[in-house]
């Protein structure tokens, strides 16, 4: 709840202090067990927060301290806007009284400068602009506090802001380590950017290691399904598309059999003889795949248009308004000869484009894990799962006798579900015992790539919940194995290692405790 306070809060604050607009409404509509809109109230319009978080946002008179990067690495700076919200026509020549409060509380810097306040009908007015306030000592989170004083030095309007800031070094990486993913593996880029070195990819002549980071699923890429495994025992195709001559399958043009879903399509061209070329329109494959063996597969789609796949009546995509190049796959477990519905949904807005529905076997493994598990048991290792954790925790619960039930999707959207994290030692430095809110940014993922895991048997590190259908799971946690540990996340780490932003300190952080904990 207060989280999304304050999210309504920074827009009003946004809207005031530039004078964008006399009046903001929230939607506080609920109904509770079917969704969660805003995330403001509930069934019966209780706050679902502390509504002093939304209060403040919506004083008369304050000043409106606004960070311009609030994640800094240390040493760092952060640049600071100070804008006065001020309805009740304060006028004059004011001195901003500028803090800088420590974790610990200690007040660190101070800052004064004199403004001059216009009032009258302008309720919002920038005082002072890209201020720079150094921050060097411990990491945590700051508070930017800033207060407007005149004559006998009586505080006319107060506000605040808050900062993070984030220690990692180069030593944080140490051990000996390696990793299991692809060519050109983000975790082994950074790895050598941080420390000079090279970090060997896994192979399993390896000798002992302390630590294994996996960027990967546990099955090869996917390849396109070849059209066989469309076929009923007696050679018949199941497989349908219905094409539709405008973007969100509203008009049928024409509904026929077909073989395979792998298409591209071409500017200028028919995308098919029923629907006309140079304009919308969209696709739905629908049939059966009938699988040649049992155990889990790696089910998806490559495209750079918008898709939905739905297994057995089960939407597991969700990427309907994708404009740009993308590969989704899904753990799917699948019973040889058992034929498995599935539904591809393919939105066209533009004249050109490709849509393939792509598998991985069960038997296309480099590596198979228990191989990996193995190592954790025996020899001590850290097994690190990081990217594609959900196509491995199968098999890591059948390892070691915890309960998994599969995962679930967070919520498309941020309201509609939420991570907390807990203090830790994989979250060391950070802000814990709190809800993932804007410090956490870019590690939480967006759309329906953010997965909770029903779990039962591990040390919850990190958890989630979704409103609508509730679910309740871990999206960070210890396993014991043997002599070594797994840890699982399914924060989007590996992505944001390369990016220069403030934010993805945050993700730079992230990892390095993990193999710091690696050490224990």
């Amino acid at each position: 709840g207060n989280v999304s306070f304050e999210h309504q809060g920074r827009r009003i604050e946004g809207m005031r202090m530039q004078n964008l607009g006399d009046a903001y409404m929230v939607n506080g509509w609920e109904a509770m067990p079917y969704d969660n809109h805003s995330g403001i109230v509930d069934i019966y319009r209780n706050p679902k927060g502390d509504a002093s978080v939304l209060a403040y946002y919506n004083q008369s008179l304050y000043v409106a301290v606004a960070s311009r990067n609030q994640v800094v690495k240390l040493p760092g700076i952060a640049m600071v806007d100070f804008y006065i919200v001020n309805e009740e026509n304060l006028k004059g020549a004011h001195t901003l009284d500028i803090k800088l409060i420590a974790p610990d509380g200690k007040v660190v810097y101070t800052r004064n400068e004199e403004v001059n306040i216009k009032g009258g009908e302008n309720f919002g007015q920038l005082l002072l602009e890209n201020v720079e306030i150094p921050i060097n000592g411990m990491a945590g989170t700051y508070r930017v506090e800033a207060g407007l004083k005149a004559g006998g030095q009586e505080i006319f309007a107060l506000g605040n802001d808050e900062v993070v800031a984030v220690s990692w070094q180069a030593s944080d990486l140490a051990g000996k380590g390696a990793y299991y993913g692809s060519n050109n593996d983000k975790v082994a880029a950074f790895y050598k950017q941080a420390t000079g070195k090279e970090l060997p990819a896994f192979t399993s002549e390896m000798g002992k290691l302390d630590w294994l980071v996996v960027n990967r699923s546990s099955l090869d890429e996917p390849v396109v399904i070849p059209s066989a495994y469309f076929k009923d025992k007696d050679g018949k195709s199941s497989l349908k598309a219905t094409w539709y001559s405008e973007a969100d399958m509203n008009i049928v043009a024409a509904v026929k059999s077909a073989t395979e879903i792998n298409r591209t399509f071409v500017d200028g061209a028919q995308p098919d003889e029923s629907v006309p070329a140079n304009q919308p329109f969209s696709v739905v494959w629908e049939g059966e795949i009938y699988p040649p063996e049992s155990g889990q597969y790696l089910l998806g789609v490559e495209t750079d248009r918008g898709v939905r796949m739905y297994v057995d009546g089960r939407q597991l995509i969700d990427e309907y308004y994708n404009e740009s190049p993308m590969k989704q796959d899904r753990p799917v477990v699948m019973e040889a000869g058992k034929p498995v519905k599935v539904r591809l949904v393919y939105r066209q807005t533009r004249q050109f484009g490709q849509i393939q529905l792509k598998w991985s076997q069960p038997s296309a493994a480099t590596i198979a894990p228990q191989k990996l598990f193995e190592r954790v048991k025996n020899e001590g290792t850290t097994l690190i799962l990081l990217g594609s954790t959900e196509t491995w925790m199968k098999s890591v619960a059948e390892y070691t006798n915890t309960v998994y039930n599969g995962y679930y999707n967070v919520g498309k959207d941020w309201i509609g579900g939420i991570h907390f994290v807990k203090k830790h030692p994989l979250f060391e430095g950070l802000p814990v015992d709190d809800a993932l809110n804007w410090p956490y940014q870019v590690v939480v993922k967006n759309g329906d790539r953010r997965f909770g895991f029903r779990m039962q048997g591990e040390e919850l590190v990190v958890g989630s919940y979704r409103s609508t259908p509730f679910e309740l799971g871990t999206a960070v946690g210890v396993i014991p194995c043997g002599k070594g540990k797994i840890i699982f996340s399914s924060l989007d780490i590996a992505d944001n290692l390369s990016d220069p932003s403030g934010p993805a300190e945050v993700a730079r952080k992230i990892l390095c405790n993990y193999i710091k904990y690696s050490l224990r």
